[in-house]
C-alpha cells in the first residue's frame, strides 16, 4: 500500500491492490474529519497538522500517519 504525497497539500493519493471500504482521516484531537471510499481524498480545507489516516481494506486496518503542510 503506497500513500502519498507526505506532506500534502490539497489531495491525499493511496494506491492498493486491494478493495478499499473506507478511509477515515483523523486529527490531534481524535475527531473524524473526513469519510471516504474513494482511493483520494480532498484535504485542502483542512489546517496544517498531523493527521491519521484509518484505512479498512477487505479483512484489514491499518492507520497511518498523514502530514498536511500549505
Amino acid at each position: 500500500m503506497i500513500v502519498y504525497p507526505i506532506p500534502a497539500n490539497d489531495m491525499i493519493y493511496i494506491q492498493t491492490n486491494k478493495n478499499i471500504s473506507e478511509l477515515q482521516l483523523i486529527d490531534a484531537i481524535g475527531r473524524v474529519v473526513i469519510i471516504s471510499n474513494d482511493s483520494q481524498i480532498d484535504v485542502s480545507n483542512l489546517s496544517n497538522g498531523v493527521y491519521q489516516l484509518l484505512i479498512k481494506s477487505d479483512n484489514d486496518r491499518l492507520i497511518l500517519p498523514v502530514i498536511i503542510e500549505k
